[in-house]
């Protein structure tokens, strides 16, 4: 992802949000179901920011909303952790 920032003076700067190799862990955790809360806090960015991340990435985003704890399938932070 290279979102482009422009600041108050009107200088353009482009920036990654994450190295390409924490993007593809990341693409790849929320494949696996963790949800863009724990993504977001493990790699430090913002919800906003991890969202916009895999969507550029060309993930396509789950639905909003609760699956419920322990739903089949489900990565949570408290198992990458372990």
């Amino acid at each position: 992802m290279t979102p482009i920032v422009v600041g108050v003076d009107g200088v353009v700067a482009i920036r990654k949000l994450l190295p390409d190799d924490q993007t593809a862990e990341a693409i790849r955790l929320y494949e696996a179901g963790m949800n863009i809360a724990d993504l977001a806090f493990l790699f430090g960015v913002s919800h906003g920011g991890m969202g916009e991340l895999l969507a550029r990435s060309g993930v396509t985003l789950r639905a909003k909303g609760r699956r419920g704890k322990g739903a089949p399938g489900k990565l949570t932070l408290v198992h990458y952790l372990g």
